[in-house]
């Protein structure tokens, strides 16, 4: 009996400890996902901030490039400006000068005159020319300046398009973090939920068995309370019997030692007949109504441990049910036999006393 109790204990501290090896387990796996999630998140933000700057200085510089350009192109155009103002401030002086000249001399417009007029009007050309190749190349310049600069404005175009991409990107990036987060906490939320039905199941697990325990323990004080209370009975019993065979052997000795008159002999046979019949009839009666009290007490231990072995049915889990099946058939077994055993005494004892009761009816 105190081994199976010992087993049962060492088994349920067995089922305690794999408990708590499992709720550790569970720890360490939550520590790890959420470590492993705040070093992904520093990751990803190192690498978004990195990005950025990276987009915010290419940005920054192509800005800069542009401000240039547009000054250059505004200095160009008030070059463009200033010459073609000289241009037109000479024309209207060669124009007056001519004036003058016609004004002056109207007959005699040959001669000197016509000369000085074609010089003015190749130095004119020259400056004309001059001025002409000055605008190509400044347009040529102005051209470029405006190419370089629709250049530009491609390549902000196309680094505003990557950027709007890089935050689309970052955008999806964090909703996955956050999905990626929500399934983090309902994991953790799962596994704490988990943990605390281990942790539950585990206390009413261990109730149980505690139950269980004190159950077995007042079973088998009562158990043993009556082993005592029959060892007590068939103590009571061999007293009985020791006696009953000192009597024998003392009505055996007298028979054989003296010589008594027939009319006292008959007389005290009588009185010892009438004594044996009493004492015979009541100790046939003790020994008939301790026969019953044992088999009701038998039957009433019968049917207690099969409502306790109800009740354990009841309460016990699956997968201890083979080990208690097993342990409540040794105590159900154990019980039984030791019940068996007080009443096979007794009906010895019963046995033994009609024995001594017919010899001592005839020595009477």
């Amino acid at each position: 009996m105190i081994s199976n109790q010992a087993k049962l204990v060492s088994k349920l501290s067995q089922n305690m400890e794999s408990s708590d090896e499992k709720v550790s387990e569970l720890q360490e796996q939550l520590v790890k996902a959420n470590l492993e999630l705040t070093s992904e998140r520093e990751r990803f933000n190192v690498r978004l901030s990195e990005s950025q700057k990276y987009f915010e200085e290419i940005l920054k510089e192509q800005e800069d490039k542009i401000l240039n350009l547009k000054e250059k192109y505004k200095e160009k155009e008030n070059e463009l400006e200033n010459v073609h103002a000289e241009f037109t401030e000479l024309i209207r002086r060669q124009d007056r000068n001519i004036k003058e000249i016609m004004s002056v001399n109207p007959v005699n417009i040959e001669g000197s005159v016509i000369q000085a007029l074609q010089q003015q009007i190749g130095d004119l050309h020259d400056v004309i020319a001059q001025k002409t190749s000055l605008i190509e190349a400044l347009d040529s310049k102005c051209r470029l300046q405006e190419s370089e600069l629709e250049n530009e404005r491609k390549i902000q175009r196309s680094m505003k398009e990557k950027l709007q991409d890089l935050s689309e990107k970052t955008i999806l990036s964090e909703s996955h973090l956050m999905h990626v987060e929500s399934e983090l906490n309902i994991q953790r939320q799962n596994f704490k939920r988990k943990l605390e039905e281990l942790l539950e199941k585990h206390e009413a697990e261990k109730t149980e068995r505690d139950q269980q325990l004190s159950t077995l323990k007042s079973v088998c004080a009562n158990y043993e309370q009556l082993y005592n209370q029959s060892m007590k009975e068939y103590s009571s019993l061999q007293d009985r019997h020791y006696k009953l065979s000192n009597q024998v052997l003392s009505f055996k000795s007298s028979a054989s030692g003296s010589e008594i008159d027939a009319s006292a002999l008959i007389a005290e046979n009588h009185g010892l007949s009438s004594d044996h019949e009493v004492v015979k009839t009541d100790g046939l009666k003790q020994l008939q109504d301790m026969c019953e009290d044992l088999s009701a007490r038998l039957k009433a231990k019968e049917e207690e441990l099969l409502h306790l072995q109800d009740t354990v049915d009841q309460q016990t889990p699956k997968k201890d049910e083979k080990n208690v099946a097993k342990l409540k058939e040794k105590m159900l077994l154990k019980t039984k036999t030791q019940l068996l055993s007080k009443g096979r005494s007794v009906k010895k004892e019963a046995k033994q006393v009609r024995e001594v009761n017919i010899l001592y009816s005839c020595y009477s």
